[in-house]
């Protein structure tokens, strides 16, 4: 929307600026001159107004990006850990199977040859 009010602000300005130059060129008169760029100011400082606005809430928009992507970043990394951890302790587990398993059998064979 504020891209529309920019752009109408814009046309309107070209217009009255238009109408200035044609008033110039037909008969001078400068209370009507005076009254035409007061609204070419006018207009202008609504427009400078309007593109601050509009640089703000881009500059918002894209930092709400950026802090999205690091919270998902964030996120793959903390799920990535886990996963590592897991496979961790589940090599953790099975090296203490096998290792009581391993002392079974040594202890199977103690008793076989006592």
């Amino acid at each position: 929307m504020e891209a529309s009010a920019t752009t109408t602000a814009k046309q309107t300005i070209r217009q009255l600026a238009k109408q200035k130059a044609e008033l110039a060129a037909a008969k001078p008169d400068r209370q009507k001159t005076r009254l035409l760029q007061r609204k070419i100011r006018l207009l202008k400082r609504t427009t400078r107004v309007l593109a601050v606005d509009k640089k703000a809430i881009a500059a918002k928009a894209a930092a709400e990006a950026a802090a999205k992507e690091t919270a998902e970043k964030a996120a793959a990394a903390k799920a990535a850990a886990e996963a590592k951890a897991a496979a961790a302790k589940a090599a953790a587990d099975e090296a203490k199977a096998a290792e009581a398993a391993a002392a079974a059998q040594a202890a199977a064979a103690t008793e076989a040859s006592a």
